[in-house]
Protein backbone atom coordinates (compact mmCIF):
# COMPACT_ATOMS: atom_id res chain seq x y z
CA UNK A 1 0.00 0.00 0.00
CA UNK A 2 1.01 3.67 -0.40
CA UNK A 3 0.49 4.51 2.90
CA UNK A 4 3.08 1.57 4.19
CA UNK A 5 5.41 2.90 1.86
CA UNK A 6 5.41 6.43 2.48
CA UNK A 7 5.54 5.17 6.64
CA UNK A 8 8.51 3.35 6.23
CA UNK A 9 10.16 6.19 4.35
CA UNK A 10 9.29 8.62 7.35
CA UNK A 11 10.25 6.14 9.71
CA UNK A 12 14.21 5.45 7.89
CA UNK A 13 14.24 9.59 8.57
CA UNK A 14 14.26 8.84 12.09
CA UNK A 15 16.58 5.76 11.79
CA UNK A 16 19.32 7.87 10.24
CA UNK A 17 19.11 9.89 13.08
CA UNK A 18 19.46 7.46 15.62
CA UNK A 19 22.05 6.01 13.26
CA UNK A 20 24.29 8.86 13.91
CA UNK A 21 23.22 9.05 17.63
CA UNK A 22 24.82 5.83 18.25
CA UNK A 23 28.26 7.13 16.65
CA UNK A 24 28.17 9.86 18.92
CA UNK A 25 27.38 7.39 21.67
CA UNK A 26 30.47 5.32 20.78
CA UNK A 27 32.65 8.31 20.97
CA UNK A 28 31.46 9.74 24.44
CA UNK A 29 31.48 6.16 25.56
CA UNK A 30 34.95 5.72 24.84
CA UNK A 31 35.84 9.49 26.01
CA UNK A 32 34.40 7.69 29.11
CA UNK A 33 36.46 4.86 29.19
CA UNK A 34 39.75 6.94 28.70
CA UNK A 35 38.20 9.01 31.51
CA UNK A 36 37.95 6.28 33.89
CA UNK A 37 41.38 4.79 33.03
CA UNK A 38 43.02 8.13 33.53
CA UNK A 39 41.45 8.50 36.70
CA UNK A 40 42.11 4.96 38.35
CA UNK A 41 45.60 5.57 37.63
CA UNK A 42 45.46 9.26 39.64
CA UNK A 43 44.01 7.45 42.50
CA UNK A 44 45.96 4.56 42.10
CA UNK A 45 48.85 6.76 42.71
CA UNK A 46 47.99 8.66 44.50
CA UNK A 47 47.23 6.01 47.43
CA UNK A 48 50.12 4.20 46.73
CA UNK A 49 52.45 8.15 47.43
CA UNK A 50 51.01 8.99 50.16
CA UNK A 51 49.62 5.81 52.38
CA UNK A 52 51.63 4.24 55.38
CA UNK A 53 51.54 0.62 56.18
CA UNK A 54 48.24 1.16 58.10
CA UNK A 55 46.77 2.82 54.71
CA UNK A 56 45.67 6.58 54.41
CA UNK A 57 43.56 8.46 56.87
CA UNK A 58 41.99 11.41 56.10
CA UNK A 59 44.53 13.42 58.51
CA UNK A 60 47.28 12.43 56.18
CA UNK A 61 45.00 13.11 52.49
CA UNK A 62 45.39 16.86 54.32
CA UNK A 63 49.12 16.95 55.02
CA UNK A 64 50.28 19.74 52.82
CA UNK A 65 52.78 18.63 49.81
CA UNK A 66 56.49 19.34 50.09
CA UNK A 67 57.88 21.57 48.28
CA UNK A 68 59.34 18.68 45.65
CA UNK A 69 55.88 17.27 45.17
CA UNK A 70 54.59 20.75 45.17
CA UNK A 71 56.72 21.80 42.06
CA UNK A 72 56.14 18.02 40.41
CA UNK A 73 52.56 19.25 40.59
CA UNK A 74 52.75 22.85 38.84
CA UNK A 75 53.93 20.56 35.99
CA UNK A 76 50.72 18.82 36.04
CA UNK A 77 49.14 22.06 36.31
CA UNK A 78 51.19 23.56 33.38
CA UNK A 79 49.66 20.49 31.10
CA UNK A 80 45.97 20.91 32.57
CA UNK A 81 45.92 24.46 31.70
CA UNK A 82 46.99 23.67 28.57
CA UNK A 83 44.73 21.29 27.49
CA UNK A 84 41.60 23.31 29.26
CA UNK A 85 42.52 25.86 27.00
CA UNK A 86 43.09 24.19 23.52
CA UNK A 87 39.45 22.29 24.28
CA UNK A 88 37.66 26.07 25.72
CA UNK A 89 36.53 24.70 28.71
CA UNK A 90 34.43 27.00 31.23
CA UNK A 91 36.53 30.23 31.98
CA UNK A 92 36.03 28.48 35.73
CA UNK A 93 37.51 25.74 35.50
CA UNK A 94 40.26 27.52 33.68
CA UNK A 95 40.84 30.41 36.39
CA UNK A 96 40.81 27.54 38.94
CA UNK A 97 43.68 25.69 37.73
CA UNK A 98 45.51 29.46 37.36
CA UNK A 99 44.75 29.91 40.81
CA UNK A 100 45.96 26.56 41.99
CA UNK A 101 49.30 26.96 40.01
CA UNK A 102 50.09 30.39 41.72
CA UNK A 103 49.98 28.92 45.09
CA UNK A 104 52.57 28.53 47.60
CA UNK A 105 50.90 25.45 49.48
CA UNK A 106 48.05 23.01 48.49
CA UNK A 107 47.35 19.57 50.24
CA UNK A 108 47.36 15.97 48.93
CA UNK A 109 43.39 15.78 49.47
CA UNK A 110 42.96 19.26 46.90
CA UNK A 111 45.62 17.91 44.78
CA UNK A 112 43.61 15.00 44.03
CA UNK A 113 40.70 17.26 43.62
CA UNK A 114 42.43 18.86 40.91
CA UNK A 115 42.86 16.32 38.90
CA UNK A 116 39.32 14.42 39.14
CA UNK A 117 37.42 17.76 38.48
CA UNK A 118 39.98 18.58 35.67
CA UNK A 119 39.26 14.77 34.10
CA UNK A 120 35.89 15.38 34.31
CA UNK A 121 35.25 18.72 33.13
CA UNK A 122 37.57 17.83 29.65
CA UNK A 123 34.98 14.72 29.55
CA UNK A 124 32.33 17.32 29.77
CA UNK A 125 33.36 19.48 27.66
CA UNK A 126 34.27 16.74 24.58
CA UNK A 127 30.85 15.66 25.39
CA UNK A 128 29.01 19.27 24.66
CA UNK A 129 31.01 19.82 21.86
CA UNK A 130 29.71 16.01 20.59
CA UNK A 131 26.49 16.60 21.26
CA UNK A 132 26.51 19.95 19.81
CA UNK A 133 27.96 18.96 16.37
CA UNK A 134 25.44 16.07 16.18
CA UNK A 135 22.22 17.77 16.86
CA UNK A 136 23.06 20.62 14.36
CA UNK A 137 23.47 17.59 12.21
CA UNK A 138 20.55 16.09 12.58
CA UNK A 139 17.87 19.14 12.38
CA UNK A 140 19.58 20.06 8.96
CA UNK A 141 19.30 16.44 7.59
CA UNK A 142 15.89 16.05 9.16
CA UNK A 143 14.69 19.50 7.86
CA UNK A 144 15.97 18.65 4.40
CA UNK A 145 14.93 15.42 3.94
CA UNK A 146 11.64 15.73 5.33
CA UNK A 147 11.17 18.47 2.75
CA UNK A 148 12.24 16.39 -0.23
CA UNK A 149 10.13 13.46 1.00
CA UNK A 150 7.20 15.38 1.33
CA UNK A 151 7.44 16.63 -1.86
CA UNK A 152 8.02 13.48 -3.66
CA UNK A 153 5.07 12.44 -2.15
CA UNK A 154 3.06 15.30 -3.05
CA UNK A 155 4.42 14.43 -6.59
CA UNK A 156 5.43 18.05 -7.08
CA UNK A 157 9.40 19.44 -6.18
CA UNK A 158 10.01 23.25 -5.59
CA UNK A 159 12.94 25.11 -4.39
CA UNK A 160 13.19 25.65 -0.41
CA UNK A 161 15.19 27.99 1.46
CA UNK A 162 18.86 27.07 2.81
CA UNK A 163 18.18 26.82 6.90
CA UNK A 164 19.70 29.83 8.86
CA UNK A 165 22.50 29.04 11.23
CA UNK A 166 20.81 31.00 14.12
CA UNK A 167 17.73 28.84 13.52
CA UNK A 168 19.66 25.62 13.56
CA UNK A 169 21.21 27.15 17.14
CA UNK A 170 18.10 28.03 18.60
CA UNK A 171 16.61 24.78 18.25
CA UNK A 172 19.98 22.53 19.18
CA UNK A 173 19.88 24.49 22.52
CA UNK A 174 16.20 25.21 22.89
CA UNK A 175 15.22 24.83 26.94
CA UNK A 176 12.09 22.65 25.39
CA UNK A 177 11.75 20.63 28.77
CA UNK A 178 9.48 22.06 32.17
CA UNK A 179 12.85 21.94 34.55
CA UNK A 180 13.71 24.92 31.29
CA UNK A 181 17.54 23.51 30.69
CA UNK A 182 18.86 22.82 27.43
CA UNK A 183 21.43 19.95 26.46
CA UNK A 184 24.51 21.80 27.54
CA UNK A 185 23.18 22.86 31.71
CA UNK A 186 22.38 18.94 31.48
CA UNK A 187 25.59 17.81 30.86
CA UNK A 188 27.27 20.24 32.71
CA UNK A 189 25.00 19.85 36.18
CA UNK A 190 25.62 15.93 35.61
CA UNK A 191 29.36 16.81 36.17
CA UNK A 192 28.53 18.90 38.94
CA UNK A 193 27.16 16.42 41.06
CA UNK A 194 29.32 13.15 39.99
CA UNK A 195 32.56 15.43 41.22
CA UNK A 196 30.22 16.30 44.19
CA UNK A 197 29.70 12.19 44.97
CA UNK A 198 32.77 11.44 44.28
CA UNK A 199 34.25 14.26 46.84
CA UNK A 200 32.15 12.45 49.32
CA UNK A 201 33.04 8.95 48.33
CA UNK A 202 36.86 9.84 48.54
CA UNK A 203 36.03 11.41 52.06
CA UNK A 204 34.35 9.00 53.72
CA UNK A 205 36.25 5.95 52.46
CA UNK A 206 39.52 8.03 53.96
CA UNK A 207 37.33 8.43 57.46
CA UNK A 208 36.73 4.70 57.34
CA UNK A 209 39.93 4.04 56.03
CA UNK A 210 39.05 1.79 53.42
CA UNK A 211 41.45 1.46 50.59
CA UNK A 212 42.23 2.80 46.82
CA UNK A 213 40.70 -0.92 45.22
CA UNK A 214 37.08 0.61 47.72
CA UNK A 215 37.73 4.06 45.73
CA UNK A 216 37.89 2.70 42.23
CA UNK A 217 34.94 0.51 42.92
CA UNK A 218 33.16 3.74 44.16
CA UNK A 219 34.81 5.71 40.70
CA UNK A 220 33.27 2.62 38.47
CA UNK A 221 29.64 3.24 39.44
CA UNK A 222 29.52 6.99 39.51
CA UNK A 223 31.02 7.11 35.95
CA UNK A 224 28.52 3.93 34.89
CA UNK A 225 25.53 5.77 36.47
CA UNK A 226 26.93 9.08 34.59
CA UNK A 227 27.55 7.15 31.29
CA UNK A 228 23.49 6.23 31.55
CA UNK A 229 22.68 9.72 31.62
CA UNK A 230 24.61 10.80 29.14
CA UNK A 231 23.00 7.93 26.81
CA UNK A 232 20.06 8.90 27.04
CA UNK A 233 20.72 12.49 27.02
CA UNK A 234 21.87 11.60 23.63
CA UNK A 235 19.06 9.95 22.28
CA UNK A 236 16.09 12.12 23.84
CA UNK A 237 17.86 15.03 22.33
CA UNK A 238 18.60 13.72 19.18
CA UNK A 239 14.66 12.15 18.65
CA UNK A 240 13.58 16.04 19.93
CA UNK A 241 15.68 17.66 17.25
CA UNK A 242 14.96 15.23 14.40
CA UNK A 243 11.27 16.01 15.05
CA UNK A 244 11.66 19.65 15.23
CA UNK A 245 13.70 19.50 12.18
CA UNK A 246 10.07 17.57 10.47
CA UNK A 247 7.96 19.91 12.06
CA UNK A 248 9.55 23.47 10.87
CA UNK A 249 9.60 21.69 7.35
CA UNK A 250 6.38 20.91 7.44
CA UNK A 251 5.55 24.55 8.60
CA UNK A 252 7.46 25.85 5.40
CA UNK A 253 5.70 23.38 3.04
CA UNK A 254 2.20 24.55 4.49
CA UNK A 255 1.25 20.95 5.85
CA UNK A 256 -1.79 21.43 7.88
CA UNK A 257 -1.86 17.90 9.65
CA UNK A 258 0.11 15.17 10.85
CA UNK A 259 -0.28 11.73 12.18
CA UNK A 260 1.39 9.87 15.28
CA UNK A 261 3.48 6.74 14.20
CA UNK A 262 4.37 4.29 17.09
CA UNK A 263 6.59 1.35 16.77
CA UNK A 264 4.27 -1.30 18.07
CA UNK A 265 6.05 -4.19 20.10
CA UNK A 266 6.22 -5.37 23.42
CA UNK A 267 8.27 -2.68 24.09
CA UNK A 268 5.85 -0.23 23.13
CA UNK A 269 5.23 2.54 26.60
CA UNK A 270 1.34 2.97 27.07
CA UNK A 271 1.47 6.94 26.14
CA UNK A 272 2.89 6.14 22.59
CA UNK A 273 0.68 3.00 22.18
CA UNK A 274 -1.96 5.33 23.16
CA UNK A 275 -1.29 8.22 20.78
CA UNK A 276 -0.36 5.83 17.68
CA UNK A 277 -2.65 7.29 14.75
CA UNK A 278 -3.83 10.48 16.49
CA UNK A 279 -3.52 13.54 14.43
CA UNK A 280 -2.59 16.48 15.50
CA UNK A 281 -2.50 20.39 13.67
CA UNK A 282 1.00 21.49 12.73
CA UNK A 283 0.11 24.55 14.81
CA UNK A 284 -0.47 22.42 18.00
CA UNK A 285 2.87 20.23 17.35
CA UNK A 286 4.92 20.67 20.32
CA UNK A 287 7.74 17.88 21.31
CA UNK A 288 7.62 16.03 24.21
CA UNK A 289 3.77 17.24 24.44
CA UNK A 290 1.42 16.67 21.24
CA UNK A 291 4.32 14.86 19.34
CA UNK A 292 7.46 12.30 19.99
CA UNK A 293 9.07 12.20 21.77
CA UNK A 294 7.01 11.90 24.57
CA UNK A 295 9.66 9.86 27.41
CA UNK A 296 12.83 9.02 27.48
CA UNK A 297 14.02 6.73 24.26
CA UNK A 298 11.21 7.08 22.59
CA UNK A 299 10.63 5.66 19.52
CA UNK A 300 7.60 7.21 17.56
CA UNK A 301 7.62 9.75 14.71
CA UNK A 302 5.25 11.50 12.96
CA UNK A 303 4.02 11.51 9.23
CA UNK A 304 2.33 14.09 7.20
CA UNK A 305 -1.40 13.72 6.96
CA UNK A 306 -1.63 14.54 2.59
CA UNK A 307 -4.78 13.01 1.31
CA UNK A 308 -4.35 12.04 -2.42
CA UNK A 309 -0.58 11.32 -3.14
CA UNK A 310 -1.11 9.32 -6.60
CA UNK A 311 0.47 11.17 -9.79
CA UNK A 312 3.65 11.96 -11.62
CA UNK A 313 5.72 13.94 -10.09
CA UNK A 314 6.63 17.66 -11.57
CA UNK A 315 8.21 20.25 -10.53
CA UNK A 316 9.62 24.37 -10.49
CA UNK A 317 13.55 24.70 -10.67
CA UNK A 318 15.06 27.70 -9.23
CA UNK A 319 15.08 29.47 -13.26
CA UNK A 320 11.30 28.45 -13.32
CA UNK A 321 11.26 26.14 -15.90
CA UNK A 322 9.21 23.34 -15.59
CA UNK A 323 10.61 19.92 -15.05
CA UNK A 324 8.56 16.63 -15.44
CA UNK A 325 9.97 13.33 -13.76
CA UNK A 326 9.49 9.76 -14.20
CA UNK A 327 9.32 8.80 -10.62
CA UNK A 328 10.94 10.49 -7.83
CA UNK A 329 14.73 12.40 -8.05
CA UNK A 330 17.08 11.09 -5.64
CA UNK A 331 17.93 13.56 -2.79
CA UNK A 332 21.41 14.63 -3.68
CA UNK A 333 19.37 15.84 -7.88
CA UNK A 334 17.06 17.42 -5.49
CA UNK A 335 19.25 19.05 -2.89
CA UNK A 336 21.13 20.34 -5.85
CA UNK A 337 18.28 21.59 -7.98
CA UNK A 338 16.34 22.92 -5.37
CA UNK A 339 17.88 24.19 -2.22
CA UNK A 340 18.46 27.68 -2.59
Amino acid sequence: MANDYWEKRYERLLDESFQKANLTDAEIKANYARALRRLEKAINDWYRRFATENGLQLAEARKLLNAYEMKAFKMDLAEFKAEAKKLGVSEEHQQMLSNASIRERLSREQMLYINVVHELEILAQKQSISLNDLLKDVYQSSAYKSAYTVQTQRGEYSPINTIDSKRVDSVVHSQWASDGKDFSSRIWGDTSKLVANLQNDFTQALIIGQGADTMADNLHKRMKTSYSNAKRLIETETARVHEQGFLDSMKDLDVEELEILATLDSHTSSICRHMDRKRVRVVDAKPGVTVPPFHCYCRSTTIPYIPGLEGTRTGRSQNDKSTDFDGAITYEEWEKEYIN
